[in-house]
């Protein structure tokens, strides 16, 4: 008890919410980090916040069920709720049974909209997309959510490939190559207790606090399929993720069939919770493939770099640790590091081999403001999130698990976010990054790597700025508005502009 009391005072400082409003909501999420991105053009790209998805039971509801288009009375009272901005608002499908001998509660949600971008000059896409969401709650001790979304895209389909942030799987074109046709989902089944949660789930998480991508792992691309696990004892916290990733690299078997070789990725994590200000967390990674799921990576407890020793030193693990650590009220100062080897004799030399990312920022909440101002620095050496064998990349279905700018590089990123009223937010993010051509990308194969040393920045050296600006508008309780503006420019070409609308309709 006195750990999830320690646990809830830490959420209700990290987001400033008073405890009694932070109660009311179920822990869901397998990572928490106090700090990440709020700058996001697109509601469907913004990273999904489990823990306010699902409220605890309240004990004084009764039995109902209501639908928002029957009966009639109810139709009329639903079309005036969308005009309007009720203190409650409804969902289309709420059944509540309170008098059971396990009382649960379901809602869904339905909801549509559209997003449009354009670069400023002569291309430009759109997207118009349906979905449902549904969320439930048995007796307080098992939770699910679900959220599918699906739509269709029109106008430049050559610039919606190459800017769209959920166009990050499959698709499909139409007969007339006119439109292309995408959908995905995310959800969660999760059983818990005091101590003890167990879900399963698809989505993807990001480990440690950041606001220009986790070193450790990262929420780009595509979501997979996972199972998770916590157990908790005192002020330490266990964790642990096995998840089913596809390959980045396919063999042709015939003009039509691809074959994609089974990956997998085993995560395990250790947390120190001494005090509700301060959280130190360490932990594996480990990327493998070609064979069925390893039960000596099932262990939490145990280091998965020893088991993949014994398992013939073919896989790819990373080892990783991070702290947060709010000084005063509602400064929030991080960290985080990643290795890939460890060779002690040449731990400071340039081996190439010294393969590391260091992250450190301070997140700093300015009450007078509604504001938040963060500030961070980013260092990443050549070759790391590279293998040489390509089902090991520290990747998934083609993105990136690891920092999203890649390898070989500097970076300082800042955000600013505020609310200016109620319901109308600023979110302002920039970030100059400084980065090597050689060993770059987790695509690379290592073993083709020039030669046995590799210094920071080697290669050709290039300076990329980057500029988002985002307004999120709220003007009724089931309508969202959000207006994007990114710049992109690499030092010696031409600024990239992309100007962006999204509209969210969700009742």
């Amino acid at each position: 008890m006195k750990f999830r009391l320690i646990l809830m005072l830490v959420t209700c400082q990290i987001l400033n919410l008073p405890a009694e409003t932070a109660s009311c909501w179920q822990k869901l999420s397998w990572s928490e980090p106090a700090v990440i991105t709020r700058c996001y053009r697109f509601h469907f790209s913004e990273y999904p916040n489990e823990n306010h998805l699902i409220r605890k039971l309240n004990p004084k509801e009764h039995n109902s069920f209501e639908i928002a288009i029957y009966p009639l009375s109810q139709l009329k009272s639903s079309l005036l709720e969308l005009g309007s901005n009720p203190a409650e608002p409804s969902t289309f499908i709420s059944y509540k049974a309170a008098d059971s001998n396990y009382a649960a509660r379901l809602d869904i949600q339905v909801r549509t909209g559209a997003d449009f971008s354009s670069d400023l000059e002569d291309r430009d896409y759109s997207f118009l997309h349906h979905g449902v969401v549904i969320k439930g709650n048995l007796a307080d001790r098992l939770f699910l959510y679900g959220d599918w979304w699906s739509g269709h895209y029109g106008s430049d389909l050559d610039y919606a490939l190459e800017t769209s942030p959920l166009l990050d799987s499959w698709y499909q074109y139409d007969d007339d190559r006119e439109k292309i046709y995408h959908d995905n989902l995310r959800g969660k089944l999760l059983y818990s207790l005091p101590y003890l949660s167990v879900g399963l789930g698809r989505g993807q998480y990001q480990l440690g606090s950041s606001i220009s991508g986790s070193i450790i792992l990262d929420t780009q691309g595509n979501d997979y399929g996972y199972i998770s696990l916590d157990f908790r004892i005192g002020t330490l916290l266990f964790s642990q993720l096995q998840a089913k990733l596809i390959a980045d690299s396919t063999t042709t078997v015939s003009d039509q069939i691809e074959e994609y070789p089974e990956k997998y990725l085993a995560v395990h994590r250790l947390e120190w919770l001494p005090s509700p200000r301060f959280r130190f967390f360490l932990g594996e990674a480990v990327i493998y493939g070609n064979r069925s799921p390893d039960p000596g990576y099932l262990l939490p407890h145990v280091f998965q770099r020893v088991v993949e020793h014994n398992l013939r030193d073919r896989d790819n693990v990373l080892i990783f640790s991070g702290w947060e650590w709010q000084v005063g009220s509602g400064n929030i100062m991080y960290g985080n590091l990643i290795v890939d080897e460890l060779k002690k004799s040449e731990l400071f030399s340039d081996w190439w081999g010294n393969k590391y990312a260091l992250q450190i920022g301070n997140s700093l909440q300015i009450p007078a403001w509604h504001s938040r101002l963060s500030l961070e620095f980013t260092a990443v050496r050549p070759w790391l999130y590279t293998h040489n064998q390509l089902v090991n990349k520290y990747s998934h279905d083609g993105f990136g698990l690891g920092f999203p700018a890649g390898s070989n590089l500097i970076q300082i990123a800042t955000e600013f976010n505020t609310n200016i009223i109620a319901n109308l937010t600023l979110d302002l993010a920039a970030s100059f990054t400084r980065q090597g051509s050689v060993g770059n990308h987790f695509s690379l194969n290592y073993d083709s790597r020039p030669s046995d040393h590799a210094d920071w920045l080697e290669g050709c050296i290039q300076n990329i700025y980057r500029g988002k600006f985002v307004v999120t508008w709220q003007p009724l309780a089931h309508h969202s508005l959000k207006l994007g503006y990114q710049i992109t420019r690499t030092a010696g070409d031409p600024a990239r502009h992309d100007l962006s609308l999204s509209y969210l309709l969700t009742y």
